[in-house]
Order: C-alpha cells, then structure tokens, then sequence
C-alpha cells in the first residue's frame, strides 16, 4: 500500500508531471571520532550549560560509560535498563530525575538504554544526548517506545529526539560478535526501511543507499570475527552515520515487524504498531 503511494508521487520515465515532495531536516549535531566520546562529551554538556546530568546504561556499555564519564560529576547515574522500556521502570527513572534536579540525559548504550533516555525526555524536555554502542540507529530518530501489560506502544516525538549523537569506534569494542553482526543486520534494514517507508523521499533514497553501500556486509560481518580489528569497527560506525538521513521517514515494514513480534513475544501489540507492508 505504502509503495503504490509513495510511487505515485514521484516522477516516472516519459511523466510531464514534475517529482513533488516534501522533506524536513532534524535538527541535531552530529559528532564523529574514535576515542573521542570523553571528550565530545564533555564539551556538549558545557555547551547545553548542563553540570547535572543523568547517565543510562547498562549491561555490556557500562564500563565504557563509565570510562568517558570518569572526568565528569553526573548528578544521577542509572544502570537499570530492560529491553522494550517497561513503563514501570520509565516511571522509575523519570522519578529519579526529578528528585536529582538533573538537567540533561546522557545515554551511553544501545537501543534499549537510548529508548529509556528517550522515555525520560517525552516527559521532562530534558536534552537528550546519545552516545551509541550499537548500530541499530535509534539515536537518530524522533520515535519512542514503552510497554505496559505485555503490550508494546510507539509514537513520534521531537522532544525525544538526542540534540547530539556522539559516534565513537572504540565504544563497540564492547560488543559481543553475535550482537554486533545482528545490530549490523538491524541497521542495514533501516537502509532498506528508508527506501520506500511512508514520507520517503529520494532525500531519504540518497542516504540510504549510500549506507547500504558502506556498510558492505559480508565484508563487516566476516570482519566482526576479530574483535580487535579496529578498521572494522569504525567502518560499521561510519555506516551507521551515513545511513541515518537528515529525517528518517515514517517507521516503515521491517521497523513494524519488529515492533510487531517485540510485542508477540510478550503476548500482545497495539493494532496501530501491527505491521503494514506493501505487496509485490
């Protein structure tokens, strides 16, 4: 349904009709460097006038979270993170914040500590600032997600959105090979998901492709197997920024469907986050 639509607003071979649509650029700064991410930080925490920040983590991102933090004083750190954000622990975190007086977010993780940074932003407007471990890509998008009673829930909005995304090679070093070639799976589907998803435009096609092009896959993955190769890492890391447009498009299929079976897999999902996709 989605490709009958978006192709009917684009120009075809012998068409008169000139390409029409309409594109909206995020507004968030983007750092990039390997063994940088203490330094970046620092400096966006003072350029935000912040001196209390709250820093998410969690699981294997914790140590490199807390080694670019070391030379800071975080009002509050949280390492509770669950998969999918149960409300009750967003609830708990929000809690947290406010009691602490903190005045900006600092998430070090993947997407389940930046979907909790998120959840504490939807509601305070605190700035959010993202500092990825994986490359699914979550950081650059203005999408949050909660679960309540086995059903997961989804919604756009921009104060969710990290003002600044801090990608840095060295941080991945943490990961596990299976988690870093299924994350690498994840981020070129949000290539694919770019190309024809609701709101795509040939904007969204430029970026897209060249992240798919970067990421290279079969070379990264087999590259992943040696942990230590550092060229790999930042080549998926790069691949992650390039393909993260300017402005994402609506969540198209695959981000349906894992939205979808995230939910299955817990019981239920909202009808509105069911799946969508078009039919070849």
């Amino acid at each position: 349904m989605f490709v009958s639509d978006q192709r009917s607003n684009q120009a075809k071979p012998g068409d008169s009709q000139p390409m029409v649509f309409e594109h909206s650029t995020a507004a968030q700064r983007v750092l990039f460097g390997s063994d940088k991410a203490g330094e970046f930080l620092a400096a966006e925490l003072e350029r935000l006038g912040s001196t209390r920040p709250m820093i998410i983590t969690g699981g294997s991102a914790e140590q490199a979270a807390r080694d670019i933090t070391a030379q800071l004083e975080p009002g509050l750190w949280w390492n509770e993170v669950v998969q999918h954000v149960p409300v009750e622990l967003a609830e708990k975190a929000r809690a947290a914040a406010s009691d602490a007086k903190v005045d900006a977010l600092v998430t070090v993780g993947g997407g389940s500590t930046i979907g909790l940074g998120k959840a504490v932003a939807l509601t305070s407007g605190l700035p959010l600032i993202a500092v990825p471990t994986t490359y699914a890509g979550s950081e650059a998008t203005d999408m949050w997600g909660l679960t309540e009673n086995r059903t997961k829930t989804t919604g756009l909005d921009p104060k969710v959105l990290p003002v600044t995304v801090i990608y840095d090679a060295a941080l991945s070093r943490s990961l596990p090979v299976g988690l870093s070639v299924a994350s690498g799976l994840n981020g070129m589907a949000h290539c694919v998901d770019s190309l024809w998803a609701p709101k795509a435009d040939p904007i969204n096609r430029t970026f897209a492709l060249e992240g798919a092009r970067a990421w290279q896959l079969p070379c990264v993955a087999s590259r992943l197997i040696r942990m230590t190769c550092a060229p790999a890492r930042w080549r998926c890391t790069a691949a992650t920024l390039q393909r993260c447009p300017s402005r994402r498009p609506a969540p198209g299929c695959t981000t349906r469907l894992r939205t979808y079976w995230a939910g299955r897999s817990t019981s239920r999902t909202r009808r509105s986050t069911r799946p969508s996709c078009p039919t070849f």
